[in-house]
């Protein structure tokens, strides 16, 4: 099982540049002098995501733009989720002059513990004009009960 690093905000202005790359320095030295690789993969960038619960079960919301469902995976693995998937730029950046980039393309890849066990069976995800959609219904909790003990 993987577990990504969640960056909320990436950084815009040149301050908050200097704070990423000396995490990732820092990150970098811990795992040379520990003899061991980090267990969180960089990626490009990161949904954003809601997640409710409804009725007995949870609707998460993932928002997508530009993004096809052929580049969207979704797993359940125990109990964690895991969304990945890639964002295509949509013009050829070779041949080009680029004055101003604020989109985010490249590979994404989001997982965390869903509390409480779902019907795997049940699951469902649709993907509607740049959000997926995944639906999780809960398992019935059964319901308490007294047990009769019995003599021999």
């Amino acid at each position: 099982m993987t577990i990504m690093h969640w960056q909320p905000l990436r950084p815009r202005n040149s301050f908050g540049r200097l704070y990423s790359l000396q995490n990732r320095m820092n990150r970098m030295f811990d795992e040379m002098f520990s003899g061991r690789e980090s267990e969180v993969p960089e990626c490009d960038w990161s949904p954003r995501l809601d997640v409710i619960e409804v009725e007995g079960r949870l609707e998460i919301a993932v928002e997508l733009p530009g993004v096809k469902k052929e580049d969207v995976k979704v797993e359940l693995v125990d109990d964690v989720l895991i969304l990945s998937g890639q964002k295509n730029a949509t013009y050829d950046r070779q041949d080009r002059s680029l004055h101003l980039t604020e989109r985010t393309y490249g590979a994404f890849r989001r997982s965390f513990q869903l509390p409480g066990h779902f019907d795997r069976e049940k699951i469902e995800a649709q993907f509607d004009n740049g959000v997926l959609y995944i639906s999780l219904p809960r398992i019935e909790k059964e319901k308490s009960r007294e047990i009769q003990i019995v003599s021999h």
